[in-house]
This record gives structure tokens, C-alpha cells and sequence, in this order.
């Protein structure tokens, strides 16, 4: 069962959509052996004690002792994954677990939820209000906070393509981008469309996440590396040159590397008379490891950033193409099981929802409930270094979910045939 998930997520380009461990995503305690082994595994760990109850069940003409031994196997195997769970979750109680250690304070972050129709997005007339209702919505909730806390917002983040133009190309939103910044003296992470010019070639389109410091510029960027096949590109487009003629070369790119964002320190700050500035105020550096979309939903692509150095992940979404269905909250269950399997927190800014916080242990800590809602969520976040039993084997427990696969096809065939 496992291996045959780990094929549905690789071969033709993947989609582990939903796995059986997915609908155990928010019960905390049910999924902490994905640290160990993974999500395909975890299913595999769920999957075994159906079949272990189904052997017991079965017709008579088995013995009854194996019927058993089956049942009482099966329920060994469905409680051992939460037994473990109880414990691990017992250590982050008691400060953080060994394979999350903290590595600095924690973060305020804000994640806005802008809620733009879809519709609408796109349309040339609607860019300006799409950058103001951004920037209102954020400028908002800076100063709510502020007045709550003495302590510094850090970073502000915007779901996916939240900026509907090609970034920096609009050189007057650009400027009005930095000069938020500035103003604010924060990160902003901003999805927007990423445009390369190579000579000779067409034009490349990028899916971009961008990042500008508390000083305006741009820190860092990047590509979303797992493309949506035939929603941000066309398998196959460019060696058919009517497929390519329709396009017209609007297809994405993909990207290459796993690319990390780092944070900036805010810019120094003259300080008031009798006023003492604390080095805590400082943001720590850190570095975000960026999943775009659906990307969340590997594994692999979580797990390469984390290899790059990732202490935080941020998954930027614009889920408003799954209307009101329960797919957001499906996507939301895959990004609380990366959270596990790397013990990486992970924030969530997504268009239309569910914009979330979750920790290294794969709790939801902050959530903007409802779908379709305009909102702002600010949460603190602690960043984490350690790795995990999963993340150090992998991707072993997905080999060998694969062999076991081939084994049970083959197995059946070669002993027929040696008898």
C-alpha cells in the first residue's frame, strides 16, 4: 500500500494527493512516526492493520490461532504509531525535542489572507487594488499588533502570485513595495510572476516568491520547482508547434534549486531619548525554505530544503481554484505532515485559505478559520535545526516501500513457476 503511494507520487510527474496518513494530519499524536519514517510509511503503518483485521476476519477454514495472532498483531500495529507519538509529543512539552532544538528566539511573522477573486485577479484594472488591499491589510494589522505587543513583527508574507504582475517589470508597484517595507522596517515574502529574458529565446515565466528586506531590496527569490501539468504548463508543448503557437510561450518555467530565503535584520533605528534598544529586538538570521502551492505535498522537495539549511518552511498557496471543498483542508493536512517529518515549523499564507501556523511537531498553533475570507494572522514562530530520524534516511523508506511492491507482484509469479 505504501509503495504503491510512493509511485502515484513520482511516476508521471507525481501527485500523492491525499495519503491514507493524511487523514490522521490533525490528530497530533497519530502522526509523530512520520519523523521516523515518513508519510508513505506512516500509511503503510495504518494500511497493515486493516489487512492484519481483514486475515482475521475472513471465512472459516484458517486457524484459529493465526486468526489470533493476526488480530492481536493488528492491534499492536495500529497503537504503536500513537504510543510513540504520546512520547514525542511528551518531549516537546517538556522544552524541545532532540531532533528540533531551538536555534534562536521565536519570530513574529504575519501571514495576510487577501481573499481576491479569481475573476478578477488578472485583469490589468484590478492591479493597483490588489496591491492597496495588500498593503492596507498589512499596514492594518502592523500597527494592531504594535499596540498590542512592544515586540517587532519580522516578516509579513503574502500567499502565492498575490501581486498579479511580473515583479520588478512594474516599476511603480515595485517602488511602493520597497517603500512598505522600509516604512514598516520589516521583511515581506510576495508572490508574484518572475519574468528572464534570455537573448535569442523567448521570454521564461517563473512562479516567483520574492523577499525585500527591511532596507527595500531584494534579499532573495524563489522559482516554484514542481510545476502543475497542464495548469501552469503544457507536457510536451514546445515540440508541438501548434500546441506552441496557441500558447505562446505563456507556459511556466520551472525552477532548479532548492533556494532558501534569508532574513534581514531591520534597519537601525535612531533611538528616543531615555530609550534603551534591546539586541532581542533584532531579527536572528535565519533562513525560510519556501514551498509553492502544491508543492507541499512532496516530500522530496520539503526535504531539499531543509538539506539547504531551511530553519523555518513557508508554504505559499492560492487555493481559490478548489471553491469550497474540503481540498483546502486537505492541502492544509499535507503541509502539517512536512512540518513532522522535517521538525521544521512551517507558516502558511494562502489567498482564499487556510492560512496557518503549525510547529515542528505538526500542530496547528494559529488558523484563519473559514474559507473565502479577508484576514490577518500573527503568530510567533520558533525555528528549529535538528533533523530527524526520516530525514536522514531518506529516501530509504520509500525504496523499499517500492520493492515491497514488486515483490508482492513478482513473488506469487516465480514461486509458480518454480514449482
Amino acid at each position: 500500500f505504501g509503495g504503491c503511494e510512493v509511485l502515484r507520487g513520482t511516476l508521471f510527474t507525481g501527485f500523492p494527493w491525499l495519503l491514507a496518513s493524511c487523514a490522521f494530519a490533525f490528530w497530533p499524536a497519530w502522526i509523530q512516526a512520520a519523523s521516523l519514517v515518513g508519510a508513505y510509511a506512516l500509511s503503510a503503518l495504518y494500511a497493515a492493520p486493516a489487512c492484519l483485521f481483514g486475515a482475521a476476519l475472513a471465512p472459516p477454514g484458517g486457524s484459529g490461532k493465526k486468526r489470533l495472532a493476526a488480530a492481536l498483531l493488528g492491534i499492536f500495529l495500529l497503537f504503536l504509531p500513537p504510543a510513540y507519538g504520546r512520547y514525542r509529543l511528551a518531549g516537546f512539552e517538556d522544552g524541545p525535542a532532540p531532533d528540533a532544538p531551538d536555534t534562536a528566539p521565536p519570530i513574529k511573522i504575519i501571514l495576510i489572507q487577501g481573499n481576491v477573486d479569481q475573476n478578477q485577479k488578472w485583469e490589468p484594472l484590478f492591479q493597483k487594488s490588489t496591491l492597496d488591499l495588500y498593503l492596507d491589510l498589512s499596514r492594518k494589522a502592523l500597527e494592531d499588533e504594535g499596540r498590542l505587543s512592544p515586540e517587532p513583527v519580522s516578516l509579513v508574507v503574502w500567499p502565492e502570485t498575490a501581486m498579479p504582475f511580473a515583479y520588478p517589470m512594474y516599476r511603480e508597484y515595485a517602488l511602493e513595495l520597497s517603500r512598505f517595507a522600509v516604512a514598516e522596517n520589516i521583511n515581506l515574502a510576495f508572490g508574484a510572476l518572475g519574468v528572464e529574458h534570455e537573448f535569442g529565446r523567448r521570454e521564461r515565466l517563473y512562479n516567483r516568491l520574492f523577499l525585500l528586506s527591511p532596507q527595500g531590496r531584494r534579499a532573495g527569490d524563489y522559482d516554484k520547482r514542481h510545476l502543475v501539468p497542464f495548469g501552469e504548463y503544457t507536457p510536451f508543448a514546445a515540440n508541438i508547434p501548434y500546441l506552441s503557437d496557441i500558447l505562446q510561450g505563456m507556459d511556466f518555467s520551472a525552477g532548479t534549486t532548492a533556494r532558501l530565503l534569508p532574513l534581514s535584520p531591520p534597519a537601525a533605528k535612531a533611538p528616543v531619548a531615555g530609550e534603551t534598544r534591546e539586541s532581542s529586538a533584532h531579527t536572528p538570521a535565519l533562513s525560510l525554505g519556501p514551498l509553492i502551492c502544491y508543492e507541499a505535498i512532496f516530500p522530496g522537495l520539503a526535504q531539499a530544503q531543509v538539506e539547504a539549511g531551511a530553519d523555518i518552511l513557508l508554504n505559499v498557496s492560492n487555493d481559490g481554484w478548489f471553491r469550497k471543498s474540503s481540498a483546502p483542508y486537505q492541502h492544509l493536512s499535507h503541509a502539517v505532515l512536512r512540518a513532522v517529518e522535517q521538525a521544521r515549523p512551517l507558516a502558511r499564507a494562502t489567498n482564499t485559505g487556510i492560512s496557518a501556523v503549525i510547529d515542528a511537531s505538526g500542530r496547528i498553533t494559529e488558523r484563519l478559520e473559514g474559507l473565502f475570507v479577508t484576514g490577518t494572522l500573527t503568530a510567533r514562530v520558533r525555528a528549529s535545526s535538528g533533523l530527524t530520524p526520516y530525514h536522514r534516511l531518506y529516501p530509504l523508506p520509500e525504496i523499499l516501500l517500492v520493492i515491497t511492491v514488486f515483490c508482492a507482484l513478482l513473488g506469487p509469479v516465480l514461486l509458480r513457476n518454480k514449482d
